[in-house]
């Protein structure tokens, strides 16, 4: 209890110390990715040129096998270095961990532990990243590799032009031996946005593939030093039995990634493969991608 209550006094004053800078540095924001062979981790960051800042991430099965349940953190942080004017960072931030966003509402359990990650700095927008996490209530510790996209100094661009506010929507169409994947793909002018999928079986009944309808926040990356390649990808959550579970659905984790070779301007050849680990199921596919 009483190390409980020092971890909570110490966030505040990290938290007091974040405020009390914001009005005099400059802000920056992050998204990042991580992956190993147990999960998936998605995040984003704020963080002021004083180096003070804060942290929320979330992970996610990879694999119904995996040692540990869905996990979710939030903390202030401190990133060592600048990241304008060299190519490592690292960052530390103390925090709070709990699980079970649904079963065990509102009466979370909480645990305290540390996120820290080391960046190497690729362009303007992305870094490699390496991080390593540890939750002392749950002995969890565990280390992904990924990525990191600058959003910039706003979340969205300050800009007003029509390039600058638009949304950007694709259609995808892929399939397999076993099934169709219909595709919807937002993507909004900060490299964010949203996957919508549905999949449905090539036979009826087919022993490879059930229909699923799965939706999650993604993000893209298509800058030029990629070339002709776009990849997007989403960590989100699919449902099933649109009319024999209605109104119940059943709402299980999943994953997506996509990536297209531009073709022609408005089509590209696309290959991705969606993720869903609690049925033990990976589905690749082929196909195309047409943008509006």
């Amino acid at each position: 209890m009483a190390s409980r209550a020092s971890l909570f006094l110490v966030l505040l004053s990290f938290l007091g110390l974040t405020a009390k800078g914001q009005s005099l540095t400059i802000p920056s924001h992050h998204t990042f990715y991580g992956i190993n062979p147990d999960h998936h981790m998605v995040g984003y960051s704020k963080a002021f040129s004083s180096g003070l800042g804060y942290m929320g991430l979330t992970t996610m099965k990879a694999v119904r096998t995996a040692t540990f349940s869905d996990k979710f953190f939030f903390g202030p942080s401190y990133t060592f270095g600048d990241e304008q004017n060299t190519i490592w960072s690292a960052t530390v931030a103390p925090g709070i961990w709990t699980q079970g966003a649904f079963y065990n509402f509102p009466l979370y359990p909480i645990n305290y532990g540390v996120v820290s990650s080391i960046q190497y700095k690729l362009n303007e927008n992305y870094s490699v990243r390496l991080g390593l996490n540890f939750n002392r209530g749950n002995k969890f510790s565990t280390g992904t590799v990924g990525f990191t996209y600058h959003l910039g100094e706003t979340f969205f661009p300050k800009e007003r032009d029509t390039d600058t506010r638009k949304i950007a929507l694709a259609f995808t169409y892929g399939g397999n031996i076993n099934g169709h994947v219909f595709f919807l793909e937002a993507k909004l002018s900060n490299k964010l946005g949203f996957h919508a999928i549905a999949l449905s079986d090539a036979l009826h009944p087919s022993r490879g593939m059930t229909d699923r309808y799965y939706v999650g926040p993604a993000l893209f990356l298509d800058d030029e030093f990629l070339g002709p390649f776009d990849i997007s990808m989403s960590i989100g959550l699919y449902t099933y039995g649109l009319v024999n579970n209605f109104p119940a659905y059943p709402l299980l984790p999943g994953s997506n990634i996509k990536v297209d070779y531009n073709w022609k301007k408005h089509l590209a050849f696309s290959a991705g493969m969606i993720s869903l680990p609690l049925d033990e199921t990976q589905y690749s596919y082929l196909g195309f991608c047409y943008s509006i």
